[in-house]
């Protein structure tokens, strides 16, 4: 089973690489993984056009969330995905982790995260850049009752208040906008007030259509009609 892992090139002196790692590593565990034999290692140079470092990473490390939670290993999650991610392609090609540009770098993150979102696969690894910075994502996540910020279970946020006293379900939501947080970050966007909690992590609210609000359930059937024929 292959283990990404990344840090900075120190120093090279003919065959031999001196890199220092991001983070520290079990080499017993490593090498239980390569079945007891020497660990093989493969270095990536980041030459800043190709896929970078931390995309690589980030992809690796919510493939290996996804096999946590599937039981497939690393190799078979990175094969699955890849082949999911092609076959909505327009023009569908295979691609290689090791040298694919930055826009497919981009484009597969993000399908992997969506496809996390929709399919309920908890993910512990940081991708709240990429989510808040994606309007598909926040959508989804607003869908899906996920957390924009942590992907843990969400209430739907009102930017602005409904009010005290008035009925959720009967008001006309049309055209508000929300938000998808959990009760820590929800507490926290009231005790910070919106408009700072919204500047502090770069969040843009999504606007409710009759779509969402059906889907959410946030007001009757029949009285979403009856203002759909005002």
């Amino acid at each position: 089973m292959a283990k990404s892992v990344t840090g900075k090139l120190m120093n090279i002196s003919g065959s031999k690489v001196t890199i220092e790692l991001s983070d520290e590593i079990d080499v017993s565990q490593l090498t239980k993984l390569s079945d007891g034999k020497q660990p093989q290692l493969e270095v990536f140079i980041d030459d800043g056009r190709s896929i970078s470092v931390d995309q690589r990473k980030k992809i690796f490390a919510m493939l290996n969330d996804m096999a946590e939670h599937t039981g497939y290993s690393l190799r078979e999650m990175e094969e699955l995905m890849k082949y999911r991610y092609i076959c909505q392609l327009e023009h569908p090609q295979w691609f290689s982790m090791a040298d694919c540009s930055m826009t497919i770098a981009t484009e597969f993150l993000a399908f992997i995260i969506d496809f996390c979102i929709k399919q309920d696969i908890p993910f512990k690894t940081k991708v709240i850049d990429e989510i808040v910075g994606d309007y598909r994502l926040v959508r989804e996540c607003v869908l899906h009752r996920k957390c924009v910020l942590c992907g843990k279970h969400a209430d739907i946020d009102h930017v602005k208040a409904v009010g005290m006293g008035r009925n959720r379900r009967t008001i006309n939501q049309h055209g508000m906008y929300v938000l998808p947080l959990c009760r820590k970050h929800h507490q926290l966007a009231h005790s910070m007030g919106h408009v700072s909690f919204l500047r502090a992590y770069q969040l843009k609210p999504i606007k409710l259509d009759d779509e969402l609000i059906r889907k959410l359930k946030l007001t009757n059937v029949g009285e979403l009609e009856k203002q759909n024929e005002k």
